[in-house]
């Protein structure tokens, strides 16, 4: 690199490897089992959870039980749900801060909705089940989960 005085500068860079709270590849790949055990240990317990609340519910929803990944589809019965109630339903969640991922961003019907149950501690997913539940119980009087303590 030239300067306007015609010498010729050297640069020195150098790379500053930021901490990160991600561990490096080669400790995760070293320590695989382990860690992927944890991880499937709490998605198995997780699945567990959700059966529990599909199980409590099942007068208002219906699911597709995971045969593998963090999450399932669900849909609330016809039955139990009108257009106007499946709207509430949507309206309720927002209010309670419930992220689900509704049937029509994936070219279903808006009845039926992804729950991702994967990232959460199971006492975390319990109050959102049961969060889930009260918005379900606002549409038809029945709330199962949420009066049943879990």
């Amino acid at each position: 690199m030239s300067n306007l005085n015609g010498r010729t500068d050297t640069a020195i860079s150098s790379m500053i490897f930021a901490r990160s709270r991600h561990p490096p590849a080669d400790l995760v790949l070293t320590r695989r089992d382990d860690i992927l055990g944890e991880r499937r240990r709490q998605l198995k317990e997780n699945l567990a959870c959700v059966e529990e609340w599909i199980a409590a519910e099942r007068d208002v929803v219906e699911w597709v039980r995971p045969d593998a990944g963090a999450l399932c589809c669900v849909r609330l019965r016809p039955s139990a749900f009108d257009d106007i109630a499946v709207s509430r339903f949507y309206a309720d969640l927002g209010r309670e801060g419930v992220r689900v991922a509704p049937g029509d961003w994936f070219g279903e019907d808006r009845r039926v909705y992804r729950l991702g149950f994967g990232p959460f501690a199971t006492p975390d997913l319990r109050v959102a089940l049961g969060r889930l539940s009260m918005c379900c119980g606002g549409c038809t009087g029945s709330v199962r989960w949420a009066q049943a303590g879990f």
